[in-house]
């Protein structure tokens, strides 16, 4: 079982200290922040959450107040970020959340910590499963909480019922090497960070023997990471420049299907020997291609940090999301610009800028990005408001300041989402070798065409023809979407 010192984003020794840029402290918003403290002091760092947001803000770690959980490996060698599944509409992803706590590994989740409408977000750290609930360290600290006690999720955090499958909101996963995974214990003494020593970065992994169908692939974005693990989170290994060469080290029909794709990871080797793993739509079996139109996964801190491939002046297409509920989407770059529709939290909004400039925007202040919906209605969004889809800074969700507020206006849209990755469109309602026209990444948005269809949606068997933010119409098997 995963073990950490208990701290908490309300204890008076860090209690008031700005959380990020501010202005909200510590205190107020810093559940993910002192989580992820939780995490790295886990791994052997000796962090407390004044330290950590130190650490985390000199490194472009924030969007303002909202955390970039990728950046982690950059400031905290031997601690990795994996992945991110947003489930507030969807349901958690249990068996992935309890794999990962029977490898030893810390999720942190995100729960609804108050009875009112909606879910009030707040971050916890689960190092065990219990039956059907998990065993957490809750960074906030309740009357009668004292280091050693006790908590199980369910019991304090049950507002989107009393299920993990709804009662989890979020699921923010990460894995390291050194520090204090055990086998007992629930947590040490509060307030007191752990004594052993920092994690080390990943020893090298076994090289793997270079296969007989090994082909090359070639960078298509300059800076391309090659990485220890397939993840923006993985432990950088080196760069390769536009139209470097790579050797495939997976079997030839898995590379072919991954070159291009969006969402995956190739294991390959370079000129050097140097194996690991690089993102897939940054490369081309073709030298000089062109990236695919996919969104991008550059840059997921300030701007100039760039994480899973591409330098700061990439040209990938970027698609973004909200950080809150209710975000304007307006039809001059102004904050008195007229209304177009209210966005919820879950949208995903293709940026109509080039993929650099546009990613340079984000979380800035007064600085507007021209986007389009799902629906193909085409607008100005504050670009403070909004993160990359690919790799999300997370945090308490936050009213709105950019004019107006309030929830998402209803439509009479039928909007659907993937519950699985690399869910297929296809030109024909049956799965055949040549009707694809494309695949989508988990949670991806498509438009019903037909919403007196709707009742089909998640049944097996059942086809739904839909659009995309493209443009794009075809058939999705409706037991891979949901409302």
């Amino acid at each position: 079982m995963f073990q950490s010192d208990l701290l908490w984003q309300n204890d008076s020794k860090w209690a008031s200290v700005p959380l990020g840029s501010g202005p909200h402290t510590i205190k107020d918003w810093g559940c993910l922040m002192t989580s992820l403290c939780m995490v790295v002091n886990g791994y052997g760092y000796k962090e407390t959450p004044k330290t950590f947001n130190d650490k985390m803000k000199a490194s472009g770690g924030f969007q303002g107040e909202f955390i970039n959980a990728w950046v982690l490996p950059q400031v905290f060698p031997g601690v990795t970020t994996l992945s991110y599944d947003e489930c507030e509409s969807s349901p958690a992803p249990i068996a992935k959340i309890d794999a990962a706590l029977a490898k030893g590994d810390p999720v942190v989740l995100q729960v609804d910590w108050s009875p009112n409408a909606g879910v009030q977000s707040h971050w916890v750290l689960a190092i065990a499963k219990e039956g059907n609930d998990y065993s957490i360290l809750d960074p906030f600290m309740y009357a009668g909480d004292a280091p050693g006690k006790k908590l199980l999720m369910l019991t304090r955090y049950k507002h989107q019922g009393n299920d993990p499958t709804t009662a989890i909101t979020g699921a923010l996963f990460l894995t390291g090497v050194g520090g204090a995974k055990s086998t007992g214990g629930t947590g040490g003494t509060g307030g007191a960070a752990n004594t052993s020593t920092p994690a080390a970065p990943p020893a090298p992994k076994e090289k793997v023997p270079v296969p007989a169908d090994s082909f090359a692939v070639y960078v298509i974005e300059n800076d391309l990471a090659l990485r220890a693990d397939p993840s923006v989170g993985g432990a950088l290994i080196s760069r390769h420049p536009l139209d470097a060469a790579l050797k495939t080290l997976e079997k030839k029909a898995n590379a072919e299907a991954k070159v291009g794709q969006y969402n995956q990871w190739l294991h390959v080797q370079d000129a050097t020997g140097a194996q690991g793993h690089v993102a897939a739509w940054y490369v081309s079996k073709t030298k000089g291609a062109q990236p695919a139109a996919a969104p991008g996964a550059g840059s997921i801190s300030a701007p100039g940090t760039t994480t899973a491939g591409q330098g700061t002046g990439g040209t990938g297409e970027l698609t973004v999301t909200p950080i809150t509920d209710g975000l304007a989407l307006r039809e001059k770059p102004e904050l008195n610009g007229t209304l177009i529709l209210r966005l919820p939290f879950t949208a995903k909004l293709k940026a109509l800028e080039p993929g650099g400039p546009a990613r340079a925007k984000l979380g800035v202040t007064n600085e507007w990005l021209k986007v389009k919906e799902v629906t193909g209605k085409e607008g100005y969004v504050a670009a403070w408001y909004v993160t990359e889809t690919a790799a999300p800074v997370l945090g308490v969700k936050a009213p709105t300041t950019d004019g107006q507020g309030g929830a998402a206006d209803a439509s009479k849209d039928v909007i659907v989402r993937t519950n699985a990755d690399q869910v297929a469109l296809r030109s024909t309602p049956f799965v055949a070798d040549d009707n694809l026209i494309k695949r989508y990444p988990l949670q991806s948005q498509l438009v019903l065409l037909d919403p007196a269809e709707a009742s089909k949606i998640g049944v097996v068997n059942q086809w739904l023809k839909v659009k995309d933010v493209d443009g794009k119409e075809g058939f999705v098997a409706a037991w891979y979407v949901a409302k």
